[in-house]
């Protein structure tokens, strides 16, 4: 039986209900804690985004606190509140844990993760759509966001367990920013494809997260660590989803969790 675990990498966690019992029963039992957020979670700050128009890792209020910001922001953002407000209600507990006792903890802000192996086939959809010339849906226009590659998320854990930076929230996310054209554009250009077509009325596939972009200079200074450029891992990620198994990969794991959601639906 373990009886101590020298890290623990928190991805399932998504509200600070979840996290209350094992963190309380465990306390004094990890060496280490990192718990994976979302950049979702800056819904919940100020109206003006911070320098050079990119989130930093400002203070955020919790839910109970902003609570009518969080109404009138449902309607915009829909599902996603749900998980800004689950993230944001795990950082606070977790953080106040870290102050009451000395929790070994770091809390990283993640954007939309694009990567081989897609779980939620975003990257894909685009990727399918411009083969086979069906227009993008992009309902929030020339709206920017931020994103990072899945070996740049394990890259920064592995920099996190060298430092271990307590009590630190970190954003982890590329050093560019996007428009859905700007990545769109760039897939196609992989892709030898010529025709980029958009349609307003459909749902944007990217961004899910959609804050804005995120300025990633703490990581980069605390941690020594330094994001892939988007024009070296996109082509790794178009020739990935080239593969037929591949693709179908990703499309299995799609169709589990819409089976998921519907039997949870129905419970």
């Amino acid at each position: 039986m373990i009886s101590f675990y020298d890290v623990v990498v928190d991805f399932t966690g998504v509200h600070g209900i979840h996290l209350v019992e094992i963190i309380k029963k465990n306390i004094g039992k990890m060496g280490y804690y990192i718990y994976i957020s979302s950049a979702s979670v800056y819904m919940f700050g100020d109206a003006e985004l911070g320098s050079e128009g990119k989130w930093s890792e400002i203070p955020l209020n919790s839910p109970e606190t902003a609570s009518e910001e969080a109404l009138r922001l449902q309607a915009r953002y829909g599902k996603e509140l749900v998980v800004a407000e689950g993230k944001l209600s795990a950082e606070n507990f977790l953080l106040s844990i870290h102050e009451k006792h000395k929790f070994p903890l770091t809390i990283l802000r993640l954007p939309d993760v694009i990567g081989e192996f897609d779980n939620r086939g975003r990257h894909l959809g685009i990727q399918s759509s411009l083969v086979r010339d069906i227009p993008l849906g992009n309902s929030l226009g020339d709206k920017k966001f931020s994103l990072v590659y899945s070996q740049d998320v394990i890259k920064a854990i592995n920099k996190c367990i060298k430092e271990k930076p307590q009590g630190q929230i970190l954003n982890i996310a590329g050093d560019e920013v996007f428009t859905l054209q700007e990545y769109a554009s760039m897939v196609a250009s992989e892709l030898n494809v010529k025709n980029v077509n958009f349609d307003k009325k459909k749902q944007s596939l990217l961004p899910s997260t959609k804050v804005g972009p995120i300025d990633n200079y703490k990581a980069k200074s605390i941690l020594g660590w330094m994001p892939t450029p988007a024009t070296e891992w996109l082509p790794k990620v178009v020739e990935w989803n080239k593969i037929p198994q591949n693709m179908q990969y990703t499309a299995s794991i799609l169709q589990q969790q819409l089976q998921d959601s519907e039997k949870n639906s129905e419970k």
